[in-house]
């Protein structure tokens, strides 16, 4: 069995949000970069295409405010897009990716938010 992939990605806050009140062209642009992050970040770790892999964001918050993780979906999805624009997988259907709900991590002493992904075969 292969290990898990981690992908540490650039941003501390996850970009998209189900509750972002923005205009279409300022959320097509975000899912843009956020797929080119995903596949810049999936070559540069040469994960290597897969059957079928189990795809989880992890975002480690800055503070204890209460936070949904299905709010987290709309950038989830677009950094799955992106590994399928790398070739990890053919597509995003549960046939080739289980996605997970997105996990939010309590703050770590000393330490600034962070996200990334976790790409299990």
């Amino acid at each position: 069995m292969q290990p898990e992939h981690i992908m540490e990605l650039s941003f501390s806050k996850p970009p998209l949000t189900m509750n972002d009140r923005r205009g279409w062209r300022t959320t097509a642009r975000i899912t843009k970069e956020l797929r080119r992050e995903a596949w810049i970040r999936a070559k540069a770790t040469r994960i290597g295409r897969q059957d079928h892999i189990t795809v989880t964001l992890h975002y480690q918050a800055p503070d204890r405010r209460r936070r949904d993780a299905g709010n987290l979906m709309p950038t989830h999805k677009a950094l799955i897009d992106g590994l399928v624009d790398a070739g990890i997988i053919p597509d995003d259907t549960p046939q080739y990716v289980n996605e997970k709900m997105p996990i939010i991590h309590p703050p770590a002493a000393g330490q600034p938010a962070k996200c990334w992904l976790v790409i299990a075969p």
